[in-house]
């Protein structure tokens, strides 16, 4: 049976401007495209849950068939892609809804772009923590499906890891690769004192376009050989120059870490 998160409080909802385009996150919604239980605040259980997202095109029908909807999530003081999915929509309407699963609480960010890659609106999603009156405040840096699991955990780049100790060649922010054969940069995931505890580490590589706007570049999915081990590490092959952001989540999607690289070509 699905879960479906549920809103802190019904908003009503008025539409101030009929050719406004929006992003409405809500519990259920009308016959014609009207949200019911909108708010930008949602209870997140631990075990995450499905929650609607609304796209209303104003009073003009939509223009294609097809539309892009891009997950980003806050982590530090940026936002982060997450994650991306392609809706297909009725053309003869004005609206159409995706009903998404959330894995974990956080603050977000919903862009909507259409099929030439324009982004036609965004908007802004928290999702709260469940609260429950049993709820033990130790177990949430205990529990590896927990955000708060990996709050002392570190992400290095490094040119080498020891296979056995997990010791490094050093932390780097800029790296030299050759122009023609590339370079390989290995990476260090440490959780202090407690066990990575997943099977696998999910590595988005996303780099900055000319704007300074990073943009989606390229995902990995690793595994974690012992999973009782407080590190792991792995390596990405980079072959062209530039400024590069790598984040590493959980199996489960459960965010560990970020790492900001310069990587520059050898004259």
């Amino acid at each position: 049976m699905k879960k479906q998160i549920s809103i802190l409080s019904a908003a009503m909802f008025i539409l101030l401007n009929l050719n406004a385009q929006r992003v409405f996150f809500c519990d259920n919604y009308t016959a014609g495209g009207e949200p019911i239980g909108s708010n930008s605040r949602v209870t997140c259980p631990a075990e995450g849950g499905f929650i609607y997202l609304l796209y209303q095109n104003g009073s003009a029908n939509l223009s294609s068939g097809s539309y892009y909807i891009y997950v980003d999530k806050l982590s530090g003081s940026d936002y982060l892609p997450f994650d991306v999915k392609m809706v297909t929509a009725d053309p003869t309407q004005n609206w159409f809804v995706y009903d998404y699963n959330f894995l974990t609480s956080g603050d977000y960010r919903i862009v909507i772009k259409n099929p030439l890659m324009s982004e036609m609106t965004k908007e802004y999603l928290t999702l709260v923590p469940e609260q429950t009156e049993n709820t033990d405040v130790t177990d949430i840096f205990t529990d590896p499906g927990s955000m708060f699991y990996y709050t002392y955990s570190t992400l290095e780049a490094t040119t080498s890891v020891n296979s056995t100790n997990g010791q490094t060649g050093g932390a780097f922010e800029i790296f030299n690769i050759d122009p023609q054969l590339g370079g390989r940069i290995f990476f260090k995931v440490d959780n202090p004192k407690k066990g990575l505890k997943t099977g696998s580490l999910s590595v988005f590589v996303d780099k900055k376009d000319e704007t300074g706007v990073a943009q989606t570049y390229d995902s990995k999915n690793y595994p974690v050989q012992n999973q009782s081990n407080t590190w792991s590490s792995f390596y990405y092959d980079f072959y062209s120059a530039g400024e590069y952001t790598i984040t590493v989540y959980s199996e489960s999607m459960v965010f560990i870490n970020t790492v900001n690289i310069t990587i520059k070509l050898k004259v």
